[in-house]
């Protein structure tokens, strides 16, 4: 295919629901535009920790406070483009790496080159529990270990009548939010890890594969990481949805089979955390839930 030469910036916040499509153009290339992200000078791509408020880039992000790094005014981002582009001025920008990075937890900026980082090591986390995974009260855990193969599979009821509100902030914008007033429901499987044992640094793309089951045509899957805080404050980090007619692409929806299981792949937006080691540390959560357009409850 043809291809063409231009100049871009794009900044993206890491809870943003388009954030996925936004790293997408960091990728060296994609099946319908192609990019060599080779300098700064070609594309620059900055994530960072903000709410939805391009007035403001401030480190105060709902409880979290991020820091004197994460205080970087909108406009002094933009016009330090244009005037490197536009005007020639040589301020620095084209020896940066083209793509920046905020690590939560470390809370400080991080260049690189690419996206995925080549340096990834992509590491497989097991949704366990002994068959009652729901609240949080339950005996779901995340693990390293693939589950045995007699082990019970997590099952519970939902009501679309009743449905998993999204927490959200006043203004309908995702945003790091307390997750306790979800702690009670039964329509929700959790999955933890303990207090982690050494510091883990989660930068990149976040997939849910899962197996599942519903008695209806067609449901909602949804899909949600958090993390513990040393309080036992649990925030959400990133999330991902799924309606189960569109497991195999937009452009092959099918209806299900009530109680046949089937894999979904549900894609969260990426993330870059550093989780804390130890009982004063912080240490991941994963939610997953389904809805329904079915008007009557359903399991």
């Amino acid at each position: 295919m043809p291809q063409a030469s231009s100049q871009a910036t794009e900044i993206g916040r890491g809870d943003a629901c388009h954030l996925r499509r936004l790293v997408d153009f960091a990728e060296p290339r994609r099946d319908d535009v192609c990019l060599d992200v080779g300098t700064t000078s070609e594309l620059a791509t900055v994530i960072g920790p903000w709410v939805h408020d391009v007035t403001r880039f401030s480190r105060h992000c709902g409880p979290f406070d991020f820091g004197p790094e994460a205080e970087w005014p909108y406009a002094d981002m933009i016009s330090r483009w244009y005037d490197f582009q536009l005007k020639g001025i040589d301020n620095g920008l084209g020896d940066e790496a083209p793509v920046q990075l905020f690590i939560l937890g470390k809370n400080t900026w991080r260049g690189e080159r690419e996206w995925p980082l080549a340096r990834t090591r992509y590491t497989e986390f097991f949704l366990r529990s002994r068959g009652h995974a729901t609240t949080l009260r339950g005996d779901g855990w995340l693990s390293r270990d693939p589950p045995a193969d007699d082990e019970s599979p997590d099952d519970y009821a939902y009501d679309p009548r009743d449905p998993v509100m999204s927490l959200m902030r006043s203004d309908s914008q995702a945003a790091p939010v307390d997750q306790s007033p979800h702690d009670h429901r039964n329509d929700i499987l959790v999955y933890q890890t303990p207090p982690l044992d050494e510091d883990l640094e989660v930068t990149g793309p976040i997939v849910l594969r899962l197996w599942a089951a519903s008695s209806c045509p067609d449901t909602d899957w949804t899909a949600k990481l958090a993390v513990v805080l040393a309080d036992g404050l649990c925030v959400n980090l990133t999330y991902g949805i799924m309606r189960a007619r569109y497991r195999d692409g937009f452009d092959n929806p099918t209806l299900i089979e009530p109680g046949r299981s089937y894999l979904y792949e549900i894609k969260l937006n990426p993330i870059g955390i550093l989780f804390k080691a130890g009982p004063a540390g912080s240490y991941p959560r994963g939610h997953t839930s389904i809805m329904s357009p079915d008007p009557v409850p359903r399991r």
